[in-house]
């Protein structure tokens, strides 16, 4: 099994502009330019925690499909906390898979009463708790927000 990485790497980069940030794409970002000695480029630890959890950066694809197995994504992928911590977060979070409808039902009542958020002038939020390297223990949170819906006027 695959994930399109290219729409969630989208929409992440997008949340991270907004909520502060994510951090393996913030990690590529501050890749030295050649010739440039005065930035460095950040290493975002990776491993297992003691409970089996395998953490570390968001892998990028490497092919013409935009596409990262789901076995090369760790359980918790490096964020940046709403309060500028460096940290993990469950991926199945981060990427929406948790909070995916059980049916098509339930799919089209959570889209409304998002839109329906939006579209009265609030933002709907998922905060996710950001964890240190042990997994266990939350440092910081991460905030992924749909900002509310422009609001239009008509002109006269």
């Amino acid at each position: 099994m695959t994930r399109t990485v290219k729409a969630a790497l989208a929409g992440v980069v997008l949340v991270a502009a907004v909520s502060g940030g994510f951090a393996g794409v913030l990690a590529a970002s501050a890749s030295p330019l050649p010739g440039d000695s005065s930035q460095k480029a950040e290493v975002i630890p990776s491993g297992v925690t003691e409970a089996g959890l395998s953490y570390g950066p968001v892998p990028m694809p490497s092919g013409d499909d935009d596409t990262v197995p789901d076995s090369l994504t760790p359980d918790l992928v490096s964020v940046m906390g709403d309060n500028g911590v460096l940290g993990y977060a469950e991926s199945s979070l981060v990427f929406g898979d948790a909070w995916q409808a059980a049916n098509p039902k339930d799919a089209v009542a959570q889209e409304a009463a998002r839109e329906a958020a939006r579209t009265a002038g609030d933002s709907v939020q998922h905060v996710i708790p950001v964890y240190a390297e042990d997994g266990m223990t939350q440092i910081d949170t991460f905030t992924i927000e749909y900002p509310p819906a422009p609001q239009t006027s008509v002109p006269r």
